[in-house]
């Protein structure tokens, strides 16, 4: 059992945060993240990948692989176990590969390809800054290919995200920019920042965030236009860089939209289909909760509520399965719960009473 474990017991068991149904045990949760690890390894392909993704289905081609290799990194599972060494090795076939590499340029497949390398190659404590970008730093963990990897992906995904006005993959990619700032990276640019704070223009009047350019809000959209915003101030004090005078406003704004409609349980729009990628949207939630260190969304431990409602949808054989994804729903949906579950930093967090 993880340490922080024994401070996430207390809070599951407290009579005070209980609700409508009995609250799960820390021991509850480890088990089930070991169920969804056995699982999700049980699944990879013989050549190390995880899909399936075939020719003219609506799926992406790296994201599944690299994101079960994050998850089952963040919840314990050593860079040197096989399921990662074969996956690895996939993943630098593919690269390698331009004419596969061609089908699979989104920023949600970079970033989670930049998360993967970061949570792998995880420094103890944070990297001093490289002046140049092409020289690994001292002090990192990373192997001299796949800092040149790294170098490829995380610019990649900023781009590409900007393309795609898409504010889930705005969270992706700052995350990604997030991690590879700690473990050295040249990020610092308040250019890059101030690009991915400007998704002030995504937001809705009611301070919600769409699906997409002009579409209905979503908690889930929401969520994630909220944690973008957190990480971009985040890193512009953290660069001593001048910060927008209306950020504050905004993040505030959003949180009140987000404070009034947070649900585990559902992925709220007002105009269905928009509430769609449940599983994600918690994970958008555990970053808002994390990166601002709260325990709460507006007076709902957000933790303890969704650790709850994914213990109840876990499966016997120990997948969780989003249906409200694209394939393979039971991958990613079991790649998002463990990520959701796993909870080094509970010892970060604080009641705000909010």
């Amino acid at each position: 059992m993880r340490p922080a474990f024994a401070l996430l017991g207390l809070l599951l068991v407290s009579p005070s945060r209980a609700e409508d149904t009995k609250p799960a045990s820390a021991a509850e949760v480890q088990c089930a993240i070991d169920a969804g690890v056995a699982w999700l390894k049980s699944k990879q392909r013989p050549d190390g990948s995880w899909g399936p993704c075939r020719k003219g289905e609506n799926c992406y081609l790296t994201g599944p692989t690299s994101l079960a290799v994050f998850a089952l990194s963040r919840s314990g599972v050593p860079k040197s176990d096989r399921s990662i060494r074969k996956a690895l090795k996939w993943l630098r076939d593919f690269q390698s590969n331009r004419r596969l590499r061609s089908g699979s340029r989104t920023s949600y497949e970079y970033a989670s390809l930049v998360l993967m390398l970061t949570e792998l190659n995880k420094s103890k404590k944070r990297v001093k800054t490289t002046r140049n970008r092409h020289i690994r730093p001292v002090g990192s963990r990373f192997t001299g290919d796949e800092w040149r990897w790294m170098i490829e992906l995380v610019e990649s995904a900023g781009y590409q995200w900007r393309q795609e006005r898409d504010v889930v993959d705005a969270m992706f990619a700052s995350l990604a920019a997030r991690a590879s700032a700690r473990e050295g990276y040249p990020v610092g640019s308040s250019r890059w920042w101030d690009t991915a704070v400007d998704l002030r223009w995504y937001q809705n009047p009611n301070g919600g965030f769409p699906f997409g350019d002009g579409l209905t809000w979503s908690t889930g959209e929401t969520a994630a236009g909220l944690a973008t915003l957190l990480i971009c101030r985040e890193q512009l004090a953290l660069k001593k860089a001048k910060q927008p005078p209306w950020l504050d406003d905004v993040i505030k704004k959003a949180y009140a939209h987000l404070r009034k409609h947070f649900d585990p349980r559902e992925n709220y729009s007002p105009n269905p289909p928009a509430h769609r990628y449940h599983y994600c949207y918690l994970y958008a939630a555990k970053v808002v909760g994390t990166v601002s260190r709260r325990l709460e969304i507006g007076s709902k431990d957000w933790y303890l509520n969704g650790a709850r409602w994914l213990l109840k949808e876990q499966k016997k054989d120990g997948r969780w399965v989003d249906r409200t994804c694209i394939k393979p729903r039971d991958v990613l949906g079991t790649c998002f719960a463990l990520l959701f579950l796993e909870r080094p930093d509970m010892v970060l967090l604080v009641p705000t009473g909010d």
